[in-house]
């Protein structure tokens, strides 16, 4: 106990990254041809990794992919996540392998970011850590690595830093705090599930309204850090979202949609 109280957040990371690690024991070096998780790794996110990797690898940006749907505007597909730092692991490791880690990586960083969060607001050593170990391994997000969603746990994973980032710059009070608050708001972006980001913003204005409730002196300072974290997060991933934003605008699912068309 004592080194806990020396180390707390040492002590949390190294626990977390055991479990993790034991959790994932079974698929840290999977052999040629495997790949963790099922038929939309396989079928999806798989193929999209590999198109990275070797574009990539090449000296090249993956901005059109012929060897998908007969030619497709990769860049435009946010869940190839070609700017998202944690995928670059796929250029040092096997594809398969690459996409362990990455999961291996992402199970880490969202218990480490529940347990920040929850110590932030006030709770000991212990709730923090179960908090930490509920986020991280619950049924939602595990089951996405059975599904094969990296994407969407990628994303989902970021939900504590967001929170986290708003308390702490409101309680810091600076532009610079917004800021700094604002990176996990773009990687979250940057990770490429955009629905799953949706559902995050929800979260993040529940947890805002929170604030407004229990700090009311504060009101007006929560409002500008949420505008600078949002305009941050945003700037961050524009090179992703502008692709993105500029061939759903010529889609016929997004532009000329209909009842008949949804029927």
């Amino acid at each position: 106990m004592s080194w806990i109280k020396r180390h707390p957040l040492g002590t949390a990371m190294v626990v977390l990254a055991a479990l993790t690690l034991v959790f994932m024991a079974r698929a840290l070096w999977p052999s040629a041809g495997l790949v963790l998780g099922g038929h939309d790794m396989v079928g999806y996110y798989y193929p999209y990794y590999d198109a990275v990797r070797t574009a990539l690898r090449e000296g090249r940006l993956p901005v059109w992919e012929p060897n998908l749907f007969g030619g497709y505007p990769f860049m435009a597909q946010p869940q190839q996540s070609t700017f998202y730092p944690p995928s670059w692991i796929n250029l040092i490791v096997p594809t398969n392998v690459g996409v362990s880690w990455y999961m291996i990586f992402h199970i880490w960083l969202s218990g480490v970011g529940m347990y920040l969060f929850v110590r932030f607001m006030g709770a000991k050593w212990l709730p923090s850590m179960l908090a930490a170990v509920g986020f991280a391994f619950s049924g939602l997000l595990a089951g996405r690595l059975w599904a094969g969603h990296s994407a969407v746990y990628a994303v989902d994973a970021w939900t504590p830093w967001i929170l986290l980032g708003l308390a702490w710059s409101v309680k810091r009070g600076t532009w610079t705090a917004a800021l700094i608050a604002s990176v996990p708001v773009g990687l979250s972006i940057l990770a490429g599930h955009i629905p799953s980001f949706l559902y995050i913003a929800m979260l993040w204005g529940a947890f805002a309204l929170y604030l407004f409730i229990t700090s009311p002196g504060k009101r007006g300072l929560i409002i500008r850090q949420m505008v600078v974290m949002l305009a941050g997060g945003l700037a961050l991933s524009a090179v992703q979202l502008a692709p993105f934003l500029q061939f759903s605008l010529s889609s016929s699912r997004v532009a000329e949609a209909d009842y008949a068309f949804c029927y």
